[in-house]
């Protein structure tokens, strides 16, 4: 798969180019995000805005925002998991804010950082959150932790890791995926590049680097072979992390030093999914390409186009390979992709369509009765209901029905039936009816909060075996 960049420029638009050939495939309209205020996956688009307390949505081949939320606060920026479960935003304030992607619900608003957020990223395949703030502070939140204190209303949260090193604001976060072993880079105004890990035997800064000009933002080789650091004087530094000779060693510091890639401050830099590219973007109209090995230039893309912020898409959007490059609109190109594939539910339902997944965030968190009223479908959770016993010894089982809503039994018990699409006893009047309803609602929420509660611990108990291993 070729690279997609997703760009934001000056004249409030963000543009999908194609990594090779820089051309456009995508512009999404009143876009503004901060510096880090860009996220994206493969569903749709996110950002926060600069000027405003607004987080904007975007659906692929849709150029106008499908949702404008407003926010709790002024946000500074804002990273979404890979599946684009959940969207986590930070604020002036150094709170963070995690949203339910699906249903718009604010999960969670807690105290983080003692001034504002600057940088979010996630690592360990979506298990760790990472924040970075002006107090120079970097911290790991299990993501775990994070959700159960958003069902049991949880307060006085503690991150996992605790990173003090730096000197002054951090102003760029990078992780190089890798399984258990991902690598984390922090890049900080005190002019260091730190190494972090997630793991027992590694709980302060394991490697880190110092260069002559504070730094503005920082990439990872995803071989883990070296990192990239661009600094406020526009030049590009390359960070070895294998063992190299003194000669190798030299070669780079010295192109490092004779070769300026920006006028201005170095805005941003992404590395291909082969590594063998590295990108850049500056205060001048253009984006650079260089050659990972070397640093040597090998094109300027879009010479005309100044770019503000970039990401690098790591999967690419489902409506572009859905509609196969056709004008038609995200929802259609959706359900076309899922009825051709028969990716559907009972009753002519589909899940996955991306139109489905979406919901207006919501700028305040919803109070217990609220949240427990949404949370009984399927599409609310944010998953597919699967089929689970409700009684071992009958050998009944659970389907998805056309409503989506509360599951029928697929083989009914005897002496009872089903009466516009409710489960009712043909013995009982309607107020053993409702009584026989509510206590089989009142267990099944039941079964659910104790298979959520395994499934939590479950993940923990994962997550501190992976983590530990050196």
């Amino acid at each position: 798969m070729d690279d997609l960049l997703l760009c934001s420029t000056p004249l409030a638009t963000a543009s999908l180019l194609d990594a090779r050939t820089g051309a456009t495939l995508q512009t999404l309209k009143d876009c503004r995000p901060t510096a880090r205020g860009l996220c994206s996956t493969s569903g749709f688009v996110l950002t926060v805005e600069r000027a405003r307390s607004f987080v904007h949505i975007w659906s692929w081949r849709k150029e106008q925002p499908r949702f404008r939320c407003q926010a709790p606060e002024k946000l500074t920026c804002v990273a979404c998991t890979s599946d684009g479960a959940h969207a986590v935003a930070g604020g002036m304030s150094g709170k963070l804010y995690l949203w339910q992607v699906a249903s718009g619900r604010l999960l969670l608003a807690w105290d983080a950082h003692f001034k504002p957020v600057t940088v979010l990223d996630f690592a360990l395949a979506d298990g760790f959150l990472l924040s970075a703030g002006e107090d120079a502070i970097l911290l790991a939140w299990n993501m775990a932790n994070l959700l159960n204190a958003a069902r049991t209303r949880q307060d006085g949260l503690t991150p996992f890791r605790t990173w003090s090193e730096h000197m002054l604001p951090i102003g760029a976060l990078c992780v190089a995926p890798c399984g258990q072993h991902d690598l984390i880079a922090s890049a900080s105004a005190d002019q260091t590049v730190r190494v972090w890990r997630l793991s027992d035997s590694a709980r302060t800064c394991v490697h880190h680097a110092t260069f002559p000009t504070a730094l503005t933002a920082v990439g990872a080789h995803p071989g883990h072979t070296s990192l990239y650091a661009g600094g406020a004087d526009g030049r590009i530094y390359p960070m070895p992390l294998l063992a190299e000779t003194a000669a190798a060693v030299t070669a780079r510091a010295g192109s490092a030093r004779t070769s300026t890639a920006h006028t201005g401050a170095v805005r941003a830099l992404c590395v291909s999914l082969d590594g063998a590219r590295l990108f850049s973007c500056g205060s001048e109209p253009g984006l650079r390409v260089w050659a990972t090995a070397t640093l040597a230039l090998l094109s300027v893309l879009q010479p005309s186009m100044t770019i503000e912020t970039m990401i690098v898409l790591r999967s690419r959007p489902d409506e572009l390979t859905s509609a196969g490059g056709g004008g038609g609109t995200l929802d259609e190109a959706a359900a076309g992709a899922a009825g051709a594939s028969g990716a559907s539910g009972a009753g002519g339902l589909t899940y996955g369509s991306t139109g489905s997944l979406l919901a207006p965030f919501k700028k305040f968190a919803e109070a217990a009765g609220e949240a427990d009223a949404t949370e009984a479908t399927p599409r609310h959770m944010g998953c597919v209901p699967c089929a689970l016993p409700l009684d071992a010894s009958a050998a009944t089982w659970l389907a998805p029905t056309a409503d989506d809503e509360l599951p029928l039994l697929a083989t009914l018990p005897a002496g009872w039936r089903v009466e516009t699409g409710a489960l009712v006893s043909a013995g009982l009047g309607d107020g053993g009816r409702m009584a026989a309803a509510e206590a089989t609602i009142r267990q099944l929420r039941g079964q659910l909060a104790q298979l959520q509660e395994v499934n939590r611990e479950l993940y923990a108990i994962a997550a501190d075996a992976t983590i530990g291993m050196a």
